[in-house]
Formats: C-alpha cells, structure tokens, sequence
C-alpha cells in the first residue's frame, strides 16, 4: 500500500509535509537517479511557489469559495457521466460514453488550471457539452441537464466575484492560487514520488529504503494531525448541537 498525503490536508499541512520531505531527500545523495533528482526539482519549485502564495494571500476569500464552487460542480459531472458509462443499460451506457469524451478532451488537471485559463477551458467545455449530438446524448441521462446547468451558473457567479477581484486589487493572469498549488504539489507527491520510492525503496533498500521510511513518518504524522482535528472538530459541533438540544 501506497503512503499518500491526506487528501483533507489543509495548504498549512501540505506545505509541512511537503518541506519535512524535500529536507529529507535532501540529506541523501540521488544524484544518479535523473528521474528522482528531476522530480524532486519539480515538487521543490511547486512548493516554493505555494508558499509564497499562501504568504502573500493573493486569494480573496471570497473569490476562493467561488473558485472551489466551480471546481466542486466540474467534478460532480465527470463523476456522475463516468459512473454513467457503467451503466447495465446499454442506451444510458453509450450516451455516457459519448459525453465522457467530451470530458477526457480537457482532462481532470482542468481545475487545477490558473483562473483565467480555467475560465477559458470550462467555458470550451459547455459549448462542446451543448453541440447537438452531445446535447442529444445529454438528454439521455438522467439529471445530467441540470448538473450542467449547476455547473454553468457556478461559473456565471465566479465571473462576476473575478471582475469584482480585479477591480479592486488586480491580479497576474498566470496567478494560481494557493489551494490549487497544494492540490499540484500533492498529486506529484503522492502519485508519483511516494509510488517510485515505494517500487525502488523494494529493488534497492540500501540507497532508498532510510529516505522511504522517513517519507512515510513524514506523510503518517501529517495525516494522523490532520484527521485528529477533523475528528475534533466534528466532535465539538455534535457536542454543541447536543447541549443545545
């Protein structure tokens, strides 16, 4: 089993955990492993540029929680159409399918896109959704329609919050916000360093095995904190939800 960083980690959570493992990779000598020493460059860049995100709050909070809106309603469609193409009936099934390539066309890295370019792709994306015979195979699965529609309206409101953003601050049209850096910086983390250091950690111990381990306390101790609070945090709202019943 694969050591992943929670997906519940806060961007705090990620920056620790992703600084505690960049020190750790750092006191052993890879340099002839091209491919770790090149992804380890990778992860380091990714979490530079979180940081100095979070550090400069360039995220308006509002404006977050629209972003997040948008996010959360692009991935209910993918997940409901991709739960579709299983669909035992075969005219659901080949309906799901149909539209499914429309989503494979613009990839689940699309929300983990800088606001601009997310604007520009999610906006692509419903023109596509509404050609004729993907719009025809639309109408064949139930309550897909509206998800769209969901989806479209959530992008409306982030459009004006965005307006309103620039309005007042002005922003880097590159500019990628600090949660989507963590979502970057745990992706490379967890689906690719800790997968190959899990693989060679096995073929070579002696050159990879100590830094696994450290890698693995590391990811442990991170996601025992985070799941703690969550636990606490759950336990205080039942606990006031109780006394004031």
């Amino acid at each position: 089993m694969i050591t992943k960083i929670y997906s519940k980690s806060a961007i705090n959570d990620v920056i620790s955990c992703s600084s505690t493992i960049l020190d750790a990779l750092s006191i052993n000598d890879f340099s002839s492993d091209t491919y770790l020493t090149e992804l380890t460059q990778k992860i380091s860049l990714q979490v530079q540029k979180m940081i100095e995100a979070s550090n400069e709050s360039t995220g308006n909070s509002t404006l977050a929680i629209l972003d997040e809106r948008r996010d959360n309603s692009l991935k209910v469609m993918s997940y409901e159409v991709k739960s579709k193409t299983l669909w035992p009936d075969s005219e659901i099934k080949e309906a799901a399918e149909k539209v499914m390539e429309v989503f494979d066309h613009y990839g689940a890295d699309i929300i983990r896109l800088p606001y601009n370019h997310q604007t520009a792709q999610a906006k692509a994306l419903f023109e596509d959704l509404k050609k004729t015979e993907i719009a025809e195979a639309i109408s064949v699965l139930p309550g897909f329609s509206a998800l769209v529609l969901r989806a479209e309206e959530d992008q409306n409101q982030f459009d004006l919050g965005y307006m309103k953003y620039i309005q007042t601050k002005g922003e880097s049209k590159n500019e990628i916000p600090a949660y989507k850096l963590a979502l970057t910086v745990r992706g490379l983390i967890n689906d690719e360093l800790m997968v190959y250091l899990t693989s060679m950690a096995r073929i070579n111990p002696g050159l990879y095995g100590s830094c696994y381990e450290a890698l693995c306390t590391a990811i442990g101790e991170n996601n025992s904190k985070v799941k703690a609070r969550i636990n606490k945090l759950r336990n205080d709202k039942l606990s006031a939800m109780t006394n004031k019943n």
